[in-house]
Parts: C-alpha cells; structure tokens; sequence
C-alpha cells in the first residue's frame, strides 16, 4: 500500500474514533503527498475540520478537494465533499446541485457494495441525509420554486423508502407536514422519532445531535412539550456543555406556559413553568460565558426572555447549587416517566 493511502486510512480510522487532533495530523501529511490527480487528501482535511466546528477551513479543503476532482481523470468517488458542500457552501440551486453530485456517487458505491452489508448500509444513511437536505432546500431556499411542494414530498418519500425508521427523514417529513399545516401527521412522525430514540438498543447509533436537536424543536412548535422536555433531557445528560439545550428547555417551558396562560390554565402551574424557564435560561448564559460560545441570537434572545420574565415578580429560587441539584432529581423523574411510556 503507497504512503498516501497508509496516511489516509489512519486518518479517517482516527477521526471515527473521534480522536480529530490524530486525524488532523495525518490529514495535513496526506496533502503533502497530494497530487493534481488525487482530490481524497483535501477531502479528508474538510471532513476533520467540519469536526472540529472550523467551517471556513473545511470549505477552503472542500473546495480544493473539489478543483483536484475536476482537474483529474480519475474516477470521483469522494462523496463527502459534495454533501458538505451542499449544505455550508451553497444555497439554492448551487446547493441542489452538489447534493446531486454527491447523491450519483453514492448510488454509484451502492452498486459496487452490493455484497458488503455494513458498507451499503452506511452508503444508505449517508442518501437518506441528502435526500433529506433537499427537501430541506425545497421548504427554504428554493420555496418559490413552481414545483416545491412537489419536489419536497418526492425526496421526503424516497428518504422514507430507503428506511423508513429513520429519524432524520421521520423529522423531514414532520417539518413538511408542519408547513402544509398538516400537524397530525406531523404529530404521528414525530412521536415515531421518539419511539426510535428513546427505545433504541444499546449498541444502536442514535440519530446525531443536529437531528435530534431539530426533533426538539418542532416538538415545541406543535405544542409536545412534554416529548420534548424529555428528549432535551436525554441531551442534557450526554452533555451538559452545550449552550442550545439548555436554551431549548427553557424556551419550551416559556412557550407552554404562554399557551396555557391562553387557556386560562391556573396560575400555579404557569408560574411553575416560568420559574423553570427563568432558570434554564440562567444556565444558558453561565454555560455560554463558561463555554465561549458563538451564537450571538441565542444569546441575544435569551437575555430578552429574561428581561420579560424579570418583570413578572416570579418567586426567587437559588440559582446555584440548587438548580443543578433540581435538574438531577428531574432527570430521574424522566426516566421513570419514559420507562412507563415505553
């Protein structure tokens, strides 16, 4: 085996171990190596950087990745560039046309991994995640399209067909059916999203934080706060330094107390909701002053919510020590809670 693919093959091992500096290193060795006819090496670098959070690096490695694929005879069967690509690169039609590129690579390794059952399903998650994203860019960037709508269900239900248990594409089709405002339908997907997360075998890949984070979040549009409390708290326990879920958690608690303050709910439980949200969003600002975050709109609207909630003579509560030790004793109320549902 040449030095060149040696490297390559340690780095992609590393970086699925998730040990991204080992990756990087290797990666940075594999494009000193790289020729005008070999595209894999940057492709590579973009993915390690994409890991790591930096977006602007892994767009300079995907495009050169990219120029050295156009620039070569070789067969192109580096898929990932394309994908990324598509999805931080891009909009609109651009956007369409790299999920494309990378979906016709894809069909084509499914055909040549006819035989290896653990490669073919890999290849099948990695479509149902590009047939998703463009129905994604059918609901956003290319909504005014004539034929939106119709492209939109097109890729929702081949994503559905390549497996239907995916929460990924469960998700697609509900914020969908959400838009069309078709929120039973909505309702029924999302709950089947639960279902596979919460019931999930131990050795099962759980969806990836981003789609579980978006189930989260029209859980809350629809009015399921209660799946999405639970859902977010399963997020809070596998990682309790990530500035958006505790943000959601409380975001949900001051939604579903303004829809029952519109349904003349009595006033113990929306206070009880408020408080919660108050000291959710706390958490949010400590987490995001400890953690450096970089979401200027979370920050912004939080620090709004909580100017509001400052006027409404809530009960004050300890915003330590005690939080902390009432989220712990709730996440053992929500395991009970999800191990009766389920």
């Amino acid at each position: 085996m040449a030095e060149l693919d040696v490297l390559l093959s340690a780095a992609k091992e590393k970086l699925l171990q998730s040990e991204v500096s080992e990756a990087l290193s290797l990666a940075e060795q594999a494009t000193k190596l790289c020729t005008e006819k070999d595209s894999r090496p940057y492709e590579l670098l973009g993915e390690v950087f994409a890991e790591q959070g930096e977006f602007d690096k892994a767009k300079a490695a995907f495009e050169e990745s990219i120029r050295l694929a156009k620039s070569s005879n070789n067969e192109d069967l580096g898929y990932e560039k394309y994908l990324w690509m598509a999805q931080m690169g891009q909009q609109g039609e651009p956007s369409l046309e790299l999920y494309n590129k990378g979906i016709s690579i894809l069909e084509i390794l499914a055909q040549k991994q006819q035989g290896n059952a653990d490669e073919l399903a890999e290849i099948r998650k990695k479509l149902v995640g590009a047939y998703c994203g463009i129905a994604e860019l059918f609901m956003t960037d290319l909504c005014m399209r004539e034929d939106a709508e119709q492209q939109c269900e097109h890729f929702t239900d081949l994503a559905l067909k390549m497996d239907p248990s995916s929460a990924e594409a469960l998700q697609t089709f509900a914020s969908m059916r959400i838009s069309q405002q078709r929120v039973d339908d909505a309702k029924a997907a999302l709950k089947k999203c639960i279902d596979i997360i919460f019931n999930a075998e131990p050795d099962v890949e759980l969806p990836v934080y981003a789609v579980r984070t978006s189930i989260a979040k029209l859980l809350i549009e629809i009015g399921m706060h209660d799946e999405a409390h639970q859902l977010l708290m399963l997020l809070q326990k596998e990682d309790d330094q990530i500035v958006d879920t505790w943000y959601l958690l409380g975001w949900n608690c001051y939604v579903e107390a303004e829809e029952l303050q519109e349904n003349s709910a009595p006033h113990e439980e929306i206070e009880g909701l408020l408080v919660d949200a108050r000291s959710y969003f706390l958490i949010t600002l400590a987490t995001y002053e400890k953690t450096a975050w970089d979401d200027e709109g979370i920050l912004n609207h939080t620090k709004e919510v909580l100017s509001v909630l400052d006027t409404l003579n809530l009960p004050s509560v300890d915003e330590s020590g005690a939080i902390e030790e009432a989220i712990e004793e709730e996440w053992e109320t929500s395991e009970d809670e999800m191990e009766e549902d389920h």
